[in-house]
């Protein structure tokens, strides 16, 4: 869990990032066809994150996650099931994310790997942004 606070710290200039809990996302009929293609926003101690995605009709993903102190990652996954999962990247960090669709919010979650490179949900931070166009 340190590694994420440092990277929020670091990369985004967000000292004290609110996360809350995805328990309350609940996976409708209406999740399963939603299309992740957009502009997301999120802010916090003076800094705006945005997540830019654009899915494809094969339900591929990618997307960009820019603050405004110039830190870029970029994502790369695909959408199953209504939930969109995949790598979040930049030269120096690699991270898993997940994203859950609930109307205009969107719940990024960034998990750090585990000593086999799997997600350690137990590291997960869940940043709730609204979509902004």
């Amino acid at each position: 869990m340190k590694y994420l606070s440092i990277i929020f710290s670091l990369f985004f200039g967000i000292s004290n990032i609110y996360c809350h809990k995805a328990s309350n996302f609940s996976l409708t009929n209406k999740n399963l066809y939603e299309n992740y293609t957009g502009s997301y926003q999120f802010s916090s101690d003076g800094i705006t994150l945005t997540l830019t995605l654009q899915q494809d009709s094969e339900h591929n993903l990618t997307g960009n996650l820019v603050s405004t102190n110039q830190s870029q990652f970029k994502l790369e996954g695909m959408v199953s099931q209504g939930i969109a999962s995949g790598v979040c990247y930049n030269n120096e960090i690699s991270l898993f994310f997940e994203a859950y669709l609930d109307g205009t919010s969107l719940t990024l979650s960034l998990i750090e790997p585990d000593a086999y490179n799997m997600p350690d949900y137990n590291t997960a931070k869940h940043i709730p942004f609204e979509k902004v166009n």
